[in-house]
C-alpha cells in the first residue's frame, strides 16, 4: 500500500464518522434560499436591543426590540420569552391589512394589523423568522430573516 492509498483510506474512515449539518443550519440555509418575494421591498434591520446592548448575559425573561424599516415603511417588534417559544407583538406604519410570519420551519402565523398598526402572534418557535406585510403604496414588505 503506498502513501496515497494510506491516505484514501484514513479519509474513508473520517467520513464513516463526521456528523451531518445541524438541523438549524439545514432550515436556516434553506429559508435563505426560498422563495424570497423579488417585488417586495427589504425592510432593513435597524435596530437590536440584543445587539446593542453593553452587557453579553441577558436573561432569558427579558424582550427583545427590533425595529425595521424601508423607505416608507416601519415595523417595530417586541419579542418576548414565553418557554420553549416566543410571544411577538408588533406596531407597523406604512403597511396595511395583515402580516404573515414565517418561520424556517416553513410554517406561516397570519395576524390582523388593527386599524392603529398593532398586530400580535403567540407562541412562534424560537427559530429564524421574516414578517410579510402589504405596504400602503402598492409594494410587499418583507423583513429580513431574523433568528427569535
Amino acid at each position: 500500500m503506498n502513501d496515497d492509498d494510506l491516505l484514501m483510506e484514513q479519509l474513508r474512515g473520517l467520513a464513516g464518522v463526521a456528523q451531518g449539518v445541524p438541523e438549524l443550519v439545514d432550515q436556516a440555509a434553506r429559508a435563505a434560499l426560498s422563495t424570497r418575494r423579488l417585488d417586495a421591498e427589504l425592510a432593513e434591520l435597524v435596530l437590536d436591543s440584543q445587539a446593542d446592548t453593553a452587557t453579553p448575559v441577558r436573561g432569558d425573561d427579558q424582550a427583545r426590540l427590533l425595529t425595521f424599516r424601508t423607505a416608507h415603511a416601519t415595523i417595530e417588534l417586541e419579542v418576548r420569552p414565553a418557554g420553549d417559544t416566543v410571544d411577538l407583538r408588533g406596531f407597523a406604519t406604512g403597511t396595511s391589512g395583515a402580516v404573515v410570519v414565517e418561520t424556517a420551519t416553513g410554517q406561516r402565523h397570519r395576524a390582523d394589523v388593527d386599524a392603529g398598526g398593532w398586530f400580535s402572534v403567540d407562541r412562534l418557535p424560537r427559530t429564524s423568522v421574516r414578517l410579510l406585510l402589504s405596504g400602503t403604496r402598492g409594494t410587499d414588505v418583507t423583513t429580513s430573516w431574523t433568528l427569535l
